[in-house]
């Protein structure tokens, strides 16, 4: 690994949610916080992870096999991470700037034909602000439409860094449950959430704000007058609300990490939050992704 390579954690193409048109979407190593609702746990963290997959391993599976004879996790000096049926998938994959280029440039003809483009996700994409901003310079040149999927909770620095490079700010509002600490710091980047947004919105940047609806967060009226007080403060107009799913249980359980558990929600109890929203001056979209 080269200190200016890019960590990803996955690239899934045709993606038509995360901005207009058909997108690739970038999902990058990385984040400031540790939400319990978090879908991409992999992308939690900066350190060197695999996903175990115990259908793959032989020993999980109570095969007795001469090629497990080495392996560390019967006493063996070969790693685990090194075995031949690949039940251990390293989480992280490091391009260069022009190797993920050429892949992105892959669907440069449905870019333009939906007037669609490429997103960087996460994690968070602003962690890794100095990798990207080379290729984002790239992307621009090559009229390529870039939108980046934030928190908002990053250094303001960060922001600064790709500035003139975004297309689009999809905001993912972390409002459920107050501020969720990152567990590997004490600063909590909260000023630089305000910072940001302040920012974005005197540099009037184009920005399209989103949140997960989480049933036990939402479905009280304190909580929800609470939030309106919030979504007001920031003066968002047009709220997409996205439903929780608990379809990444089997990441979490690969990674070897907990998972919170939540309810599902109802589209009864969705419509309803949107109706209030709306009573209140706040345009809301659910979104069924």
């Amino acid at each position: 690994m080269r200190h200016s390579d890019i960590e990803v954690c996955s690239i899934q193409r045709l993606c038509v949610h995360d901005g207009p048109g058909i997108r690739t979407t970038v999902f990058m190593k990385g984040c400031y916080l540790r939400c319990p609702w978090c879908c991409n746990p992999e992308t939690i963290g900066d350190s060197i992870e695999y996903l175990y997959n115990e259908d793959k391993c032989l020993l999980a599976q109570g095969v007795k096999s001469s090629l497990c004879r080495d392996c560390e996790q019967v006493g063996g000096i070969r790693k685990k991470e090194e075995c031949p049926f690949n039940a251990y998938k390293p989480v992280t994959h490091f391009y260069s700037k022009e190797e993920l280029l050429d892949i992105l440039l892959e669907d440069r003809s449905l870019y333009k034909e939906s007037l669609g483009g490429v997103t960087f996700s996460g994690g968070e994409p602003f962690v890794q602000a100095e990798r990207i901003a080379p290729l984002l310079k790239v992307l621009k040149k090559e009229d390529i439409h870039v939108a980046v999927e934030t928190s908002c909770y990053c250094p303001h620095e960060s922001l600064v860094i790709l500035d003139g490079l975004v297309d689009l700010y999809i905001i993912d509002l972390k409002f459920q449950y107050g501020f969720i600490k990152s567990v590997s710091s004490d600063y909590d980047y909260l000023d630089d959430f305000h910072v940001n947004i302040e920012y974005l919105r005197r540099q009037d940047k184009k920005r399209i704000f989103r949140m997960v609806y989480i049933p036990e967060a939402l479905d009280s009226d304190r909580r929800r007058q609470d939030i309106l007080h919030k979504l007001m403060f920031l003066r968002v107009s047009l709220l997409q609300l996205l439903p929780y799913h608990n379809l990444a249980i089997s990441k979490y359980k690969q990674l070897g990490k907990h998972m919170t558990s939540f309810s599902m929600p109802t589209m009864e109890k969705m419509l309803e939050f949107k109706e209030f929203l709306e009573k209140n001056g706040i345009t809301c979209e659910i979104l069924n992704v």
